[in-house]
């Protein structure tokens, strides 16, 4: 093992103890606590965490399954265009920004404006429900690259009607529950 990958275990290592994970806010800026603030936060925060765990674990397993997973989030699944998990996450962080500066600063008492606020609302919550959607299916995606005994139709879960929640809580760890409660 060369000292770049022991720098990356180490690396992944603190990200996955939580107080530290909970630090690295800080350093994404003030708007990453508008959302943590806010009605869920603490559940984006746990399902985040979560997320972040399982990917972390292919670089535990193997540094190269766990690189194979960045392009994933890049640039999505080999063969299926448009599967990335970077987009939907820009799409919901930045919608959502969007809703919460309309609420603050725009005249509410303008019907125009009450209709503008609300379809930026709901353009959030579209983009995070398939922002967690892609969550899902690529947390199924990273349990099936750890573990050899379970294959995962990234088709059917991708276009089709599987429940991607369904292969996490019948993966074999009981604490996978709480990334869908």
């Amino acid at each position: 093992m060369n000292q770049a990958e022991k720098k990356l275990l180490s690396d992944v290592k603190r990200l996955k103890d939580k107080r530290k994970f909970i630090k690295i806010g800080s350093q994404i800026g003030e708007s990453f606590f508008e959302i943590v603030k806010d009605v869920n936060g603490q559940q984006v925060t746990d399902v985040s965490r979560a997320m972040l765990g399982y990917y972390l674990d292919l670089f535990q397993k193997d540094v190269e399954v766990g690189m194979e997973a960045t392009k994933v989030i890049i640039s999505g699944y080999n063969g299926y265009p448009h599967t990335d998990l970077f987009a939907p996450y820009y799409d919901s962080t930045r919608s959502r920004l969007a809703w919460l500066d309309a609420t603050k600063r725009l005249n509410k008492k303008d019907h125009t404006v009450q209709i503008l606020i609300f379809n930026t609302y709901f353009r959030w919550y579209v983009a995070t429900y398939e922002l967690f959607r892609k969550m899902l299916i690529f947390a199924c995606y990273c349990i099936s690259e750890n573990n050899d005994n379970l294959n995962l139709n990234l088709e059917n879960y991708l276009f089709g009607t599987a429940d991607p929640a369904k292969m996490l809580l019948n993966s074999g760890n009981p604490s996978r529950k709480k990334l869908i409660d």
